[in-house]
Parts: C-alpha cells; sequence; structure tokens
C-alpha cells in the first residue's frame, strides 16, 4: 500500500475521512482549509485531485457515492497502514 500512497493522495483520503463524502471541487476547498495551503497551490489542486481521484478509485481507496468520493475500508487501511 505505501508504495502507492503518495502524498497527495494521503492528503486526499484524509480529506475524505475528515470533510466525508465531497466532490473533486469539495475535497480541494476542505484541502486548502484545512491546511492553509491555497497560496502555495495557485489554482493547480482542483486539477491535482480530479487527476488524483481516479487513481485512488482504481486502487479500491475511494468509491463513488453519486457525485461525490467516499473513503472505502481499504481507503482507511491504507491511511492506518502509513501512520
Amino acid at each position: 500500500m505505501a508504495l502507492h500512497l503518495t502524498a497527495p493522495r494521503r492528503r486526499i483520503l484524509e480529506v475524505l475521512r475528515d470533510c466525508g463524502p465531497r466532490t473533486d471541487a469539495e475535497i480541494a476547498e476542505c484541502w486548502m482549509d484545512g491546511d492553509g495551503s491555497a497560496d502555495q497551490w495557485d489554482g493547480r489542486l482542483p486539477g491535482l485531485v480530479s487527476r488524483s481521484t481516479w487513481k485512488l478509485e482504481f486502487l479500491g481507496w475511494i468509491d463513488a457515492d453519486g457525485d461525490r468520493w467516499k473513503l472505502t475500508s481499504i481507503g482507511s487501511a491504507a491511511l492506518a497502514a502509513k501512520a
């Protein structure tokens, strides 16, 4: 699991754990609100999130819940394994 758990992927999983199911845009908002990194990303964060969520879904770490993403038990295990 650790091989696939990059820092951005880990942050997306943390956002879904802490903020609940979210769309890509809502993940980016919660990410910036949570760590105050809005200036660092200069508008690029939504693109990073959308490029990462499909990979997380492929890994089985997140799943679609309507138009939002939710953390799966495998995604929770990936977070716990890294901690």
